[in-house]
């Protein structure tokens, strides 16, 4: 078997947005299809290493980890035959430090459970799972995890049945051996359920818990962000959708965010509220519990947007969602975080257009100045990944750019007219670039 291994030294010169010096020449397949690409969710270790967790349904949810960009084989995450791998319904995944958790529903002879299982050690083994409550005593749907700054895990999730769904805060004080019963998360907030399949998004910043999640007030479908100090009295309270989109029907997407350095929240989430389904960009300040306002991620018209996907570093925020236009394709933005969010609106790179078929449900995470991307592409049955270095805040490289191999040489300098395996070779480009590659065979 031969594999390649290629380390990007610079990248051509045309740029749209912010700069990444791309790991990789295309997106590659993280593992065969034969693990499945069902609810693919992306991790970042603490050294830097990504992780994937994935499923196949009716066979079982796998975890993948990379070791400089080299994938290993997917292991089994014990989670028990019955699990329910569905990508509207989870399971969902956080991370804490070493800590990986996943909330997942199990279903076994008509009875739906809500269960947790931990790795303690970076996804090197698993605690045995947990069983938080069951179907036989209260109805629930997609449950979503976060952690808190103390490595408690909690979960909001659909309790109850329609026409009277709400959002269900459960959390554990004991690092997620126990779960508390749940809070209803929106019980002052009035007339009007949640959105019955549209996911929650639970986050933890500067010793309160957060929620962003679609309401469903007599079908007008909009975002709410709330938030509580102690888990138990949610007190603020803030209507962050000003598109109020009303529909006889569940979108099935929900938000994504995340926390700027300044403590600002960006949430991402889709509308279809003005013609075709939009992804629209707010800014929330947390120390003033203020709404800064919402715009179009996209100001020309555009094909359905879906998806979104949020994630910030110590300098930029990135923007990953999925688009129709030929197929479905996945779109990437990038702007520094001193231009958020006007730096992200429309500018973007699309990552799967030499990919054909539907390529949806991206994921996008950044550490450091490394940046991260997978997705599903639903035609070949894999999980696709790339990943790059953030430069400088002048442009973006494009994946579709061309570019011409002028020579190869290696490390001597000596031009290679048959590269061979089992040598470190440099390929030059006409823009300048230049690739180090190394071939096992």
């Amino acid at each position: 078997m031969k594999f390649i291994f290629i380390f990007t030294l610079t990248v051509s010169s045309f740029f749209v947005k912010a700069q990444i010096s791309w790991d990789l020449e295309a997106p590659i397949n993280i593992a065969e299809n034969t693990y499945g690409n069902t609810c693919a969710q992306l991790l970042i270790d603490p050294s830097g290493n990504t992780q994937i967790i994935m499923g196949k349904p009716n066979e079982g949810l796998y975890f993948v980890s990379s070791d400089e960009g080299s994938f290993g084989i997917p292991q089994v995450i014990p989670t028990g035959d019955n699990i329910s791998i569905m990508n509207s319904n989870g399971p969902n995944v956080a991370r804490f430090g070493n800590k990986i958790g996943i909330v997942y529903r199990e279903v076994s002879m008509g009875i739906t459970s809500l269960k947790f299982i931990q790795s303690a050690d970076n996804g090197i083994s698993w605690e045995e799972s947990i069983v938080i409550f069951t179907s036989e005593n209260q109805s629930f749907s997609i449950p979503m995890l976060s952690y808190d700054s103390d490595g408690n895990p909690f979960i909001i999730s659909k309790i109850g049945e329609s026409p009277e769904i709400i959002e269900g805060f459960i959390r554990s004080i004991d690092g997620g051996l126990s779960f508390l019963p749940f809070v209803n998360v929106h019980s002052d907030l009035g007339e009007g359920v949640t959105c019955e399949c549209c996911p929650s998004n639970p986050l933890y910043y500067n010793d309160r818990y957060y929620n962003v999640f679609r309401r469903n007030e007599d079908n007008l479908r909009d975002f709410w962000i709330v938030s509580s100090a102690n888990g138990v009295d949610w007190d603020e309270q803030l209507d962050i959708d000003p598109i109020d989109w009303m529909i006889n029907g569940c979108p099935s997407s929900g938000a994504s965010s995340s926390i700027l350095q300044d403590g600002r929240i960006l949430t991402a989430f889709m509308s279809g509220g003005n013609s075709s389904p939009k992804i629209y960009l707010n800014l929330f300040d947390t120390a003033n519990g203020a709404d800064l306002g919402t715009t179009e991620l996209s100001t020309n018209q555009v094909p359905n947007q879906n998806y979104p996907s949020l994630a910030s570093g110590f300098s930029h925020t990135a923007i990953a969602w999925e688009e129709f236009s030929d197929g479905v394709n996945i779109k990437l933005s990038i702007a520094s975080n001193d231009n958020i969010p006007a730096g992200l609106v429309d500018e973007t790179v699309s990552l799967s257009e030499n990919i054909e078929g539907s390529n949806r449900y991206p994921d996008v995470e950044i550490l450091g100045d490394k940046l991260f991307v997978i997705w599903q592409s639903l035609n070949e049955g894999t999980v696709k990944y790339m990943s790059g270095t953030i430069t400088n805040s002048n442009g973006i490289s494009e994946l579709s750019k061309t570019k011409t191999l002028v020579k190869v040489v290696n490390i001597l300098g000596q031009e290679i007219k048959r590269p061979v395996p089992n040598q470190a070779l440099l390929y030059l480009y006409d823009d300048g670039s230049v690739e180090k590659k190394y071939i096992m065979n």
